[in-house]
């Protein structure tokens, strides 16, 4: 599978359509809402009251409707992207079953592909234009997951000992660097010490390649 240029049927999970509960940073209530698309229709504005009736929307196509008619917030197109990265980012890594599937669809390329002509989140089917802007975010969103289960098998394997490697690779104490070209990622560890680095090469299916460095 080299590619899905359509979010529907088996892949439907990839739409911003898909139930999922989600929340907005900035946002005065503490309801979550019921789908990307709701979240990311409020974030559009900052009146509570517009925010309110979009998160009550019974559907996403009602809340993109609302979302097509409220008062924009100031340098919305400035921000929109960020907004939708932080939304799938919730989307996935919150919710296991659906990080499966994100992961499951491999190194396919993503288009949302429509019928409606958004070229800017997706790809027009009729003219195959369109800068797919949630297929790069979905794409960018499995590979950053990747990542991250790489660090979770560097820290079972190669450093058992840091309890805390969670909260250094979070503090970003823990840097790592990927391959372009073979997509292998090099993660470095400081020892307990502090006294010297280890470097752990994972390959792409997240075999542990190679440690180099402190202590080996």
């Amino acid at each position: 599978m080299d590619r899905i240029d359509q979010f529907k049927d088996e892949f439907r999970f990839l739409s911003n359509f898909w139930p999922v509960a989600v929340r907005l940073e900035d946002d005065e209530f503490p309801d979550t809402y019921r789908t990307v698309e709701h979240a990311y229709q409020a974030a559009k504005t900052l009146d509570p009251g517009e925010r309110r009736t979009i998160r009550e929307a019974k559907t996403p196509g009602e809340a993109k409707a609302l979302g097509a008619v409220v008062i924009l917030r100031p340098a919305w197109d400035d921000i929109r992207l960020n907004v939708m990265r932080g939304l799938v980012w919730q989307k996935f890594t919150e919710n296991p079953p659906l990080r499966a599937m994100l992961l499951a669809t491999n190194d396919a390329e993503l288009v949302e592909g429509n019928t409606w002509g958004d070229i800017f989140w997706g790809v027009n089917t009729k003219t195959g234009k369109g800068e797919n802007h949630l297929g790069k975010i979905l794409m960018d969103t499995r590979e950053k997951i990747r990542e991250q289960q790489h660090a979770v098998l560097f820290a079972k394997r190669v450093a058992p000992e840091l309890d805390l490697f969670e909260d250094m690779l979070k503090r970003a104490r823990v840097e790592y660097k990927k391959d372009a070209r073979n997509g292998n990622v090099v993660f470095t560890i400081p020892s307990s010490g502090g006294d010297g680095t280890t470097d752990a090469t994972f390959g792409k299916d997240g075999v542990l390649l190679s440690i180099e460095g402190y202590g080996y």
